[in-house]
C-alpha cells in the first residue's frame, strides 16, 4: 500500500486497530453468560475482508468508503456495520471459520437485502 493509501484509509486502520484491542481483549465470559473469547483468526478474517473491500473500492471506483464499526457479538461471531442517515448494512463473520460471511441491509425506504 502506498503512503498516498495509507492516508486515505487512516480512520479505516484506526478502527481495525481499535477493534483488534478490544474484540481480542475480550476474556472468557466477556458477556457475563459463559461465551468464549474471540481467537485472532477470526477477526483477523473480518478485518482482512474490510482491507480488501476498501482497496477494492479505492483502486476501481477512486471512492473511499465510509468506515464502519467492528464489534462482537454475543454469539461470537463478529460485524462489520455501516449506518448513516439512509441506510443500515451488516456483514456478520461465523465464529466457525468455515461457515461463509452472511450480510443484511436496510434502508429508509423499507428496502431489505440479505
Amino acid at each position: 500500500m502506498t503512503t498516498q493509501e495509507k492516508i486515505e484509509f487512516k480512520d479505516l486502520f484506526d478502527e481495525i486497530s481499535k477493534s483488534k484491542d478490544h474484540i481480542l481483549g475480550l476474556k472468557d465470559n466477556w458477556d457475563d453468560n459463559g461465551r468464549p473469547s474471540f481467537n485472532q483468526e477470526h477477526w483477523k478474517r473480518a478485518t482482512e475482508y474490510l482491507k480488501e473491500l476498501s482497496k477494492k473500492y479505492f483502486s476501481e471506483y477512486k471512492l473511499i468508503i465510509q468506515t464502519p464499526k467492528i464489534l462482537p457479538v454475543a454469539d461470537t461471531s463478529i460485524d462489520i456495520t455501516w449506518s448513516s442517515q439512509s441506510m443500515d448494512f451488516t456483514i456478520n463473520f461465523p465464529n466457525d471459520l468455515k461457515e461463509l460471511p452472511c450480510f443484511y441491509g436496510k434502508d429508509t425506504g423499507g428496502n431489505e437485502l440479505e
